[in-house]
C-alpha cells in the first residue's frame, strides 16, 4: 500500500474496529488527500443563533 500500512489494518479501520491505531489512520487519510481537524466545542464557528 502507498500509505505504509498492510491490506489487513485497511479492513479493519473499513469495519470501524476501535482499537485501529491514530497513527496509521492518520497515514490513511493523507494518501487518500484528507485532513483530520480537531475543533473545541468552545470555539465559535459562526454557526448557529444569531447574538
Amino acid at each position: 500500500m502507498t500509505c505504509g500500512t498492510g491490506l489487513r489494518f485497511l479492513i479493519d479501520l473499513e469495519k470501524g474496529k476501535p482499537t485501529c491505531q491514530i497513527g496509521k489512520t492518520l497515514q490513511v487519510l493523507q494518501a487518500l488527500g484528507l485532513k483530520f481537524q480537531i475543533v473545541s466545542p468552545a470555539v465559535e464557528t459562526g454557526l448557529g443563533e444569531a447574538s
